[in-house]
């Protein structure tokens, strides 16, 4: 009987030394593939599922530049901008400017959507307190972050979609609210020239 927990418990050590070894696998293409990564400009397509039941739907530009800031412009005149620590977020239900220093919730947004073009998903992971884990479904790879403690005004669940080439092209959140939102990123253009006017506010 001994004998037989034994050899279980080695073959459970064993995949799940694959199964790490797979994921760290994963991360570390998606680092490598956009650690030089300058610029991104392209189109964005938000889908946000409400718990009524309704969906609405919004598309913009979005605009990236290294290290930290980013920037939507919809077409509706609504926007959300990062620019270091410091958060624009004129859509939904929020409309100022916060620090994100002193903001939970715009410290994981602000987190969210700088590192996850840099493909920094073990630091997003360690610096808002999500558990991560990773998987090929299909022609993505998709990374899954759950907050490890709920926290009012959080986003609890974060899914991160990237290509065969390891490029970003979707996120999707979940929020303490229950409300889901999607964004899609397409006709991506890398390493351009974006004005620096677009993440001023």
């Amino acid at each position: 009987m001994f004998k037989f927990a034994k050899h279980v418990f080695v073959a459970v050590l064993v995949l799940f030394s694959l199964s790490l070894s797979a994921q760290n696998g994963i991360l570390d293409s998606i680092r490598k593939a956009n650690k030089s990564l300058k610029t991104i400009q392209g189109n964005i397509l938000e889908t946000q599922y409400l718990n009524s039941g309704k969906t609405k739907t919004c598309d913009g530009k979005v605009y990236f530049s290294a290290p930290d800031c980013f920037a939507v412009h919809f077409s509706n005149e609504d926007e959300i901008i990062v620019n270091g620590q410091r958060v624009r977020f004129d859509h939904g239900m929020f409309h100022g400017t916060f620090n994100s220093n002193k903001s939970n919730l715009m410290n994981n947004m602000r987190c969210l959507l700088t590192y996850s073009f840099l493909g920094e998903c073990q630091h997003l992971a360690d610096e808002c307190g999500y558990y991560l884990k990773t998987a090929k479904k299909g022609n993505e790879y998709v990374v899954t972050l759950t907050a490890k403690k709920k926290k009012l005004l959080n986003l609890t669940i974060v899914v991160l979609h990237y290509n065969l080439s390891y490029r970003l092209v979707e996120i999707e959140y979940t929020a303490t609210t229950g409300d889901h939102s999607a964004y899609a990123v397409k006709n991506v253009r890398y390493d351009g020239e974006v004005k620096k006017e677009v993440f001023v506010f």
